[in-house]
């Protein structure tokens, strides 16, 4: 993944440019905030709850597996006004993603995102999602 060279804003300042990056401690209220964040960030996007469910679910493993003594969980938003895509980075080492089970935080993530992958580099762990802006019906996603 590229880097998003985006400004960073605080967190109750809406966006209004295609990039933008927060920082949030690495703690049990992490998935809160960044929903809250991402609500903001998505008002008014026609798929806006699947969003949100990604990035708490992602945000939520970043939290259980990510490294203790590292902390920091940073969120990048990014847009191009066709698609929307958000990436969950922190330290940690890479992983293989864990699918096969139904309640899987990353199951859920699959199923309602478009596209999404990992990427690690130099211990970063780049968690990230895209989806579509427009609107499409079930059955052809």
């Amino acid at each position: 993944m590229k880097p998003c060279n985006g400004a960073i804003v605080d967190q109750n300042e809406r966006i209004s440019m295609q990039h933008t990056e927060h920082h949030l401690p690495r703690d049990l209220d992490a998935p809160a905030r960044s929903r809250r964040l991402v609500e903001n960030w998505v008002t008014g996007h026609p798929r806006r709850h699947e969003i949100v469910l990604a990035v708490s679910e992602i945000v939520a493993n970043a939290v259980t597996h990510g490294d203790p003594i590292e902390g920091g969980i940073t969120l990048r938003f990014a847009s191009d006004g066709s698609r929307l895509r958000v990436a969950v980075l922190q330290r940690g080492p890479a992983f293989e993603p864990r699918i096969d089970r139904e309640l899987s935080g990353l199951k859920i993530v699959d199923d309602i995102v478009d596209r999404w992958g990992i990427d690690e580099e130099d211990g970063h762990v780049d968690v990230w999602f895209e989806i579509d802006s427009r609107v499409e019906s079930e059955s052809n996603r």
